[in-house]
C-alpha cells in the first residue's frame, strides 16, 4: 500500500513535469515567433523610413527655393522683432550704464 502511494506520487510528479515541459515548449515557440515578427517589423519600419526620406527629398527638389524662402521668412520675423524692440526703447531715456 505504501509502495502504491509512492508510485502514485511519482506518477503525479512526472505528469506535472511533462505538463510544465509542454508549457515551456509552447512559450519558447511563441517567443521565437514574436522575435521573428519583430525582425520583420523592424525591416518594414526601416524601408518606410527610407521611403519617407526619399519622398521628402523629392518634395524639396520640386519646391524651388523652399529652404531659402523659409530662411528669408525667419530673418524677416527676427528683424521685425528687433525693429519693434528698437522702436519701443527709442522713446525711453537710457539709464546710466545701459548701452544705447
Amino acid at each position: 500500500m505504501i509502495a502504491n502511494l509512492h508510485e502514485k506520487e511519482e506518477e503525479e510528479e512526472i505528469s506535472s513535469w511533462i505538463s510544465m515541459e509542454k508549457v515551456n515548449t509552447e512559450l519558447v515557440l511563441r517567443n521565437c515567433y514574436i522575435m521573428e515578427q519583430n525582425e520583420r517589423l523592424k525591416k518594414a519600419a526601416e524601408l518606410l523610413q527610407q521611403e519617407r526620406q526619399t519622398l521628402l527629398s523629392q518634395l524639396h527638389a520640386q519646391l524651388p527655393g523652399s529652404s531659402s524662402s523659409s530662411e528669408r521668412q525667419h530673418h524677416d520675423a527676427v528683424g521685425q522683432q528687433d525693429g519693434s524692440k528698437a522702436k519701443a526703447t527709442a522713446g525711453q531715456p537710457s539709464s546710466p550704464g545701459t548701452p544705447k
